[in-house]
């Protein structure tokens, strides 16, 4: 591997670099030393010359001569202190006026003191040292210096050697000539020492920047510039150790912005960052001094309030409340309403941060749980319902390792009351607790993402039952419906999830229909639909379950590739008493019979609501009317024609 040479100039036949290693690494500040150090051993090599010559002979010792040593030595004095100090700032105009004035005073005196040939020998001498000094570049100048000093020494040499006696004024102009070059080393030694000293303050200034931000970062929040989760945690250490000492009582307030996440996804996340700036503004400036607001991660931020008690902190946080509502915390988006939700509790002496704002979590959970825009102060009874839910999550990943998991069947029925399919409902088999039904865990699995796996173990049960209905005549024309949560559905691999668990069982995938709620319109509607497309190539059908509760929108649904909707049991359960329930169900059906797609009603419970149902225009139905969940051998029994107002005998 081939190195670059290193920046500066070459300084060749100048002592090696490798002499001066005590100064460290910079190669750059070890070659301006050597190369001033060498440029002083040369000028003190003229000295010895010059002194040489005088006790020689060779230049008088009389005032002439001494003329000339004060002449050189003052204007090297006179250029180090307009050239190389760098507090010495002098126009050109003054530059020149000095110039001239240095030199006239050398010519004269020369004149008058050496006469009239040395004289004028000496001013030429000072005249070419001022041009070269004040007119070249320092380069120029240097060099200039020594091919002069060259060029003279050889001349003394070669009259040396045909034993003829030099000129007086050769050894002078040896002299002058290699001060010339000293003042141009001098000059360029010290712009480089002070564009060094330029580079090493910008360092240290670039240094101290990224260390006042690296301190920053290390206790405050970019975006909000409150204190951060690390320095609130330390400080509520800290604050622990008080309250010991002090006994001062010391409340938490876990805040979370309201539906902050629609905010993102809606306006974007510039409008997001924008509300999270100013909501940390207007939220600080409705405390107390004494109290201390951090973020504590995303849209949560943690308050701690000292010496206070639960009173004075919901006081503190319902100000707080009103400030931020009558606040515009998004100037870009108009009309935008921002609330948060809180949950406080005490912090008692020595407990952990952790168990505090663990505590004040589930409080801000119950207060959005609620309806949002609301505090609760933790109770212990949430203690308990957090210790049960605890262990119902740990008793759900065991449950999904042993496979503790079933399906019940629940009938779908025609207008004649024929079962034409069934739906898929998933029952879980505790060992402990017996049969538990999907609303006592599939709220949890939701939460902590568990529902993908339990979704696979669902779907592959169902493909499997549906794969037996289809090997026996009596049963063969038969679909199977099964609930696919949004986080299943988006899942990478759920495409190829439901290409399997159809081959593997054999199942023809024209008797599977995938039930589909709302919110999985709510993210990415093109891959929805990009992935409903492929599976609708394969036979799948789809339904929209829950139909009018979610946030359906009628340009997407009329792009979906749908094969029927479904009537929420909200709808159904007060359409004989409910004018605004009917009128959204004959709505439902007549736009699902404009857009080509069947109709299924499910909670149906009575003849009546089927017989109501069935006028508006309702082809199927699905209820306790035509029978509960059961096994799969008990949902045989459903398959003989029975009455439509006999409730099946099964649950």
């Amino acid at each position: 591997m081939r190195l670059r040479r290193a920046e500066g100039p070459q300084m060749k036949g100048l002592p090696h670099p490798a002499l001066f290693s005590f100064l460290g690494r910079d190669a750059r500040l070890r070659r301006m030393v050597a190369y001033w150090a060498a440029t002083a051993g040369l000028y003190l090599l003229s000295l010895a010359l010059m002194w040489l010559a005088v006790w020689r002979g060779d230049i008088a010792r009389d005032a002439a001569g001494w003329l000339s040593l004060a002449m050189v030595s003052g204007l090297a004095l006179f250029y180090v202190l307009v050239r190389a100090s760098s507090r010495l700032r002098l126009t050109p105009a003054q530059l020149a006026l000095a110039q001239g004035c240095y030199a006239i005073a050398c010519i004269v005196g020369a004149y008058a003191i050496a006469g009239p040939m040395r004289g004028a020998t000496l001013g030429i001498l000072v005249l070419v040292m001022v041009f070269c000094a004040f007119s070249l570049t320092p380069r120029r100048s240097h060099q200039l210096g020594l091919f002069a000093t060259c060029l003279l020494g050889a001349a003394i040499v070669a009259m040396r050697m045909m034993a003829a006696q030099p000129f007086p004024w050769l050894h002078e102009a040896v002299h002058f000539t290699l001060t010339a070059s000293l003042m141009g080393s001098v000059s360029l030694l010290t712009g480089r020492f002070n564009l060094l000293r330029q580079r090493l303050k910008q360092q240290k200034d670039e240094l101290g920047h990224a260390l006042s931000r690296i301190q920053l970062l290390a206790t405050r929040d970019e975006l909000t510039q409150l204190a951060n989760r690390r320095y609130m945690s330390e400080l509520l250490e800290s604050e622990d150790r008080r309250q010991d000492r002090d006994g001062q009582s010391v409340c938490l307030a876990l805040l979370d912005i309201d539906l902050f996440k629609q905010i993102n996804d809606t306006y974007g996340h510039a409008v997001g960052d924008e509300v999270l700036h100013n909501f940390a503004r207007e939220a600080e400036s409705a405390l107390r001094a004494t109290d201390v607001l951090a973020r504590w991660g995303g849209e949560e931020f943690l308050l701690l309030l000292r010496s206070a008690d639960l009173s004075l902190a919901v006081t503190v946080l319902e100000r707080m409340q009103k400030h931020i509502a009558s606040s515009t915390l998004c100037a870009s988006v108009a009309g935008l309403r921002v609330t948060f939700s809180a949950g406080i509790t005490a912090l008692a002496s020595g407990e952990t941060v952790a168990a505090g704002v663990k505590r004040a979590d589930r409080a801000m959970l119950h207060a959005k749980s609620s309806g949002r825009n609301a505090l609760r102060i933790f109770d212990p009874s949430l203690q308990a319902e957090l210790t049960a839910r605890a262990a119902l999550e740990s008793d759900l990943r065991q449950a999904l390792r042993l496979d503790q998991f079933i399906l019940h069947y629940q009938p779908q029925v025609d207008q004649d009351g024929r079962v034409v399919g069934a739906e898929a409902l998933v029952r879980w088999q505790h060992p402990a607790r017996g049969l538990l039904a999907p609303l006592e865990f599939i709220p949890l699995a939701e939460e902590t993402g568990l529902i993908v796996q339990l979704g696979e173990i669902i779907l592959r049960q169902a493909c499997r039952q549906l794969a037996q209905w289809q090997a026996s005549p009596a049963t063969a024309g038969l679909s199977l419906a099964v609930n696919v949560s949004a986080r299943q559905f988006r899942h990478p691999d759920f495409l190829q999830l439901v290409f399997d668990a159809l081959a593997q069982n054999g199942a023809a995938s024209e008797g599977l229909e995938l039930e589909l709620t709302e919110s999985v319109l709510v993210d990415d509607i093109e891959d929805t639909i990009g992935k409903m497309r492929r599976l609708k190539q394969e036979g799948v059908r789809f339904s929209l379950d829950d139909f009018g509760t979610g946030y359906s929108s009628l340009a997407y649904l009329k792009r979906l590739p749908l094969d029927q909707l479904k009537i929420d049991r909200s709808f159904v359960r007060d359409i004989l008493d409910d004018g605004n329930d009917a009128i959204i169900a004959r709505s439902i059906i007549a736009l699902g019979r404009n857009l080509g797609l069947a109709v299924i009603a499910e909670g149906v419970e009575a003849p009546e609501q089927k017989a109501f149902l069935e006028t508006m225009g309702c082809g199927r139905f699905q209820g306790y009317l035509f029978g509960r969940p059961a096994p799969a051998d008990a949902f045989a029994a459903l398959l003989q024609p029975k009455p439509a107002s006999a409730p099946s005998a099964i649950g």
